[in-house]
């Protein structure tokens, strides 16, 4: 009689022992969230900054161009009016056409880049999205794998096969226990 207590207190210590475990489990997981979570945050603050960086950069490349065209143009009218022609006519129209052509000219392309760079940027960050989404949901999994598994564990305590009268029907489980 003493025997079927015993074998029930191991197993009930074992599944004591599991649930410790898997609650120790779940809080490591929680925790490897957090630190994907804050991993994805300082990632995407980043982005963010190189973002910003290439922006600056663009910027100045900018103010370099107006810069470049306003010399252009300033020693342009310069030189012909030291030779006495008259700016907006003639050659001194066509040179002046001819540079704001190639102002505009790159200006589209600095757009153009700056259009590029801030997609390329954004793509980064949802990579970045997505390769979290994937962690968390391995995590996610982990933990629905050892509940699963606890439950299982605590469900082969039962022997149902001792349940069963003979006849067809259920006795209680406590039945053999208690001598009844």
């Amino acid at each position: 009689m003493s025997l079927p207590f015993l074998l029930l207190g191991a197993q009930a210590a074992g599944l004591a022992i599991n649930i410790f475990s898997n609650k120790r489990q779940n809080r490591a997981n929680n925790r490897q969230l957090e630190s994907y979570t804050r991993a994805q945050e300082l990632e995407e603050a980043q982005i963010d900054l190189r973002m910003k960086q290439e922006q600056l950069s663009f910027e100045e490349q900018g103010l370099a161009s107006v810069d470049n065209l306003r010399e252009v143009m300033a020693s342009t009218q310069a030189l012909f009016a030291s030779q006495g022609r008259t700016p907006g006519i003639g050659t001194t129209a066509a040179i002046e056409r001819r540079s704001m052509t190639a102002y505009n000219k790159d200006v589209q392309a600095q757009e153009l880049s700056k259009g590029f760079r801030e997609h390329y940027y954004q793509s980064q960050k949802s990579v970045s999205r997505l390769t979290l989404s994937s962690k968390r949901m391995d995590v996610l999994g982990e933990k629905m794998k050892s509940k699963a598994d606890l439950f299982g564990s605590a469900f082969n305590m039962i022997n149902f096969s001792d349940m069963a009268d003979g006849k067809g029907g259920f006795k209680s489980p406590l039945a053999g226990l208690f001598g009844g």
